[in-house]
């Protein structure tokens, strides 16, 4: 079991960290801004805070910086610089100042969701035990997409750090629903599934090891590693223990038919897809496999019928 994506798992932490990276560099900030008081702010205050937004917006962080600092010298309590130039400090991997930025913040600010978020990063990239509370304030309430998903990765790799997937997995849905395409966040996924699949297995296997169930998952996961005559024989065992066990006729008659079409495995195939209709009903899954049996029928009739 990986003991965190950022501290153990070399491949994930990496996938991870080039997202973050890809992400938190051109992070929109206006959210952030939006969300200050307007009375907060002197006009040459707020010059400077836009002109940093501009310049981040065009990639010039050093340029970016100057401008916010420029702010916090005439406003040191500045929610929206502080958030904004701890948000560059973060990026550059210097959680000690970023920090000292977001704790000013929440000064002016004490609902920041934004602010509260991003300290939860450099807390857990610290280790210090606070972290977890301001990750699920942040993720909870921030609401631009981009830097909902900075905190919510570091969210959910906080969980898998911690073998706490029930947790894990609801964050990682909500930011796959928001980028449904994003490589790094479904190789992330994938890793927590497959870790919940296997807790499964093995909890299975010491409640119930002689059970259908146990066979069944048995067979599953020969399918999935290519032992095809494995699966059958242990889905045999299953159909043996519990004849009427939902959902391993149709497996087994997959299982068969992958293994040979010949005329036998066919016949063998489609009685294993009859009695699944008995027990789960006749749906499009089911219906499916006996017209791909009825298919292999008809093409092999044909091609005897052209040898003739």
């Amino acid at each position: 079991m990986a003991t965190g994506l950022s501290l153990c798992s070399e491949h994930v932490f990496k996938a991870r960290w080039d997202f973050i990276v890809l992400v938190g560099v051109n992070l929109l900030l206006t959210s952030v801004f939006a969300q200050a008081p307007p009375d907060a702010h002197t006009a040459e205050v707020r010059t400077h805070v836009l002109k940093g937004e501009a310049e981040q917006k065009a990639n010039h962080p050093d340029h970016a910086l100057a401008e916010y600092e420029a702010a916090l010298k005439l406003d040191p309590g500045n929610a929206e610089a502080n958030v904004a130039a701890g948000m560059l400090s973060l990026m550059r991997g210097d959680c000690d100042h970023a920090e000292l930025n977001f704790h000013v913040a929440l000064k002016r600010a004490p609902a920041s969701a934004e602010a509260r978020g991003l300290l939860g990063v450099c807390e857990k990239r610290k280790g210090q035990s606070d972290a977890l509370t301001l990750l699920e304030a942040g993720f909870g309430g921030i609401k631009d997409p981009k830097l909902r998903t900075l905190v919510g990765v570091e969210l959910a790799d906080y969980y898998y750090g911690r073998n706490d997937n029930e947790h894990a997995v609801p964050v990682l849905q909500t930011l796959i629903a928001i980028n449904p395409d994003n490589t790094d966040l479904l190789f992330f996924a994938q890793h927590v599934y497959q870790d919940m699949a296997d807790d499964t297995l093995n909890r299975l296997a010491l409640l119930a090891p002689d059970s259908a169930r146990m066979q069944q998952a048995v067979a599953e996961h020969l399918v999935n590693n290519g032992d095809l005559q494995g699966a059958i024989e242990h889905y045999r065992k299953a159909l043996e223990i519990d004849p009427y066990l939902p959902g391993t006729n149709y497996e087994l008659g997959e299982a068969i038919l992958a293994v040979g079409h010949d005329p036998d495995s066919r016949a063998a195939a489609r009685v294993e897809f009859q009695k699944a209709i008995h027990i789960d009903g006749d749906g499009p899954r089911v219906e499916c496999a006996l017209a791909r049996v009825l298919d292999l029928e008809s093409s092999r009739v044909k091609a005897l019928n052209g040898l003739r």
